[in-house]
């Protein structure tokens, strides 16, 4: 059942890291508590502790010149 509720496609993950990178300032260095529900909708704030049901949290620390450097990491919400 874990296994299910985690997985989280690499279609899902691209499509929020588009949105991110679209929707991203440079003023911002970190985004995170994105958050993954069944429809495939986010909520991405600087500092959410919200739930929706079962949450998949998607945390992105960017690097205002090095946004290759990213760091992506899945975490399951119960």
């Amino acid at each position: 059942m874990l296994q299910e509720q985690l997985a989280v496609t690499q279609t899902q993950l691209n499509l929020v890291h588009g949105n991110l990178e679209s929707s991203l300032s440079l003023n911002y260095k970190f985004v995170d508590a994105v958050m993954l529900c069944a429809s495939n909708k986010y909520i991405a704030s600087s500092n959410s502790q919200r739930k929706i049901g079962t949450l998949v949290y998607v945390t992105r620390q960017l690097q205002r010149s090095k946004k290759e450097n990213a760091r992506l990491r899945i975490e399951y919400v119960s």
